[in-house]
């Protein structure tokens, strides 16, 4: 018996069980005490995660009463997930830097899905992923398990069909780690420091030595004042995290997954071969941090799922 989804739903208001109750299909639950049979269980879960956000072990023992395989069946051998260049870029000659802004928002997104899977009991791992460079975006096509691999396709096509403006308005929640540490911004200001240390040592070896003596001095200061500088902002980044977590249910009135309409999460769920209750799970926790790291990009990042084959970008 799904005791602990009846305590759950107990919490809420008379009118919302109603409205979860009529749409999960199930009658007469709502004049008595609450009794669910593990399949009602099962069809009234994703509906009310898009009312309530729990943490990760809440949900698994929500999954485990509803009797829910969290384990994909679906055979993924890959997800490519395409992130458009900031900056306007020839196909031939990518700058770096937009390769490695791109990389370390790939990276979070895997990192966040991950962390909430290895939350709820999934330990699966990536395999090296394959890059290919597209007209105006970067494809990484990720391999490894099946579930962990579907939950980032999942989570980045679920950020690709949120409403107009709503993204904004989630990515205030985000907390994400690429935000936090400014890391786009610097990445993407790499060249142009480059090219005012190549400027100032051009000028400095006009100098004699005794002047290149108290410069060389100047850059050792600079230098360490720099290293400093870097300690306090991971420092501040660590502090901003931790408050975002504390502040996170005070600010986030509603789960992420309640901008989305039910049966795209049930489609998108489907494509990637997830539960449907995982997958509005993984929107409410990863969801935000998405928003949070792609709100630099001209146009959203997307993601495709493929059966066979392994080469990004590949239909």
């Amino acid at each position: 018996m799904p005791i602990f989804i009846e305590e759950v739903l107990s919490s809420l208001p008379r009118e919302v069980r109603a409205e979860l109750f009529s749409a999960a299909g199930i009658t007469g639950a709502l004049g008595r005490a609450i009794e669910l049979t593990p399949t009602q269980g099962r069809a009234i879960l994703p509906l009310l995660l898009q009312r309530v956000t729990v943490d990760d072990g809440t949900f698994a023992r929500l999954a485990s009463e509803a009797n829910i395989n969290l384990i994909t069946s679906k055979k993924l051998s890959h997800v490519v997930v395409s992130v458009p260049f900031i900056s306007k870029s020839r196909v031939a000659e990518i700058p770096i830097t937009e390769l490695a802004a791109s990389s370390v928002v790939v990276w979070e997104i895997c990192l966040r899905v991950k962390e909430v899977q290895e939350g709820i009991g999934i330990g699966e791992d990536f395999d090296p992923p394959d890059v290919r460079v597209e007209r105006g975006s970067i494809n990484f096509s990720l391999g490894g398990g099946p579930s962990l691999i579907g939950g980032i396709g999942l989570v980045v096509a679920a950020h690709a069909a949120l409403p107009l403006g709503a993204a904004a308005t989630i990515a205030y929640w985000g907390g994400s780690l690429v935000t936090a540490l400014g890391l786009i911004e610097t990445i993407f200001s790499w060249r142009k420091t480059y090219v005012e240390i190549e400027k100032t040592t051009a000028e400095k070896e006009k100098f004699e030595m005794e002047t290149r003596a108290k410069s060389f001095e100047v850059l050792k200061l600079t230098a360490e004042t720099r290293k400093l500088e870097a300690e306090a902002l991971l420092n501040a980044a660590s502090e901003a995290l931790k408050r975002v977590e504390l502040e996170r249910v005070g600010r986030q009135l509603v789960p992420a997954s309640s901008f989305l309409p039910q049966e795209t999460i049930v489609a998108e769920a489907e494509l990637y071969g997830l539960d449907p209750a995982l997958a509005t799970h993984l929107v409410n926790r990863v969801l935000p941090i998405v928003a949070d790291a792609t709100k630099s990009y001209p146009s959203t990042i997307t993601s495709s799922s493929h059966g066979s084959g392994r080469a990004a970008g590949a239909a």
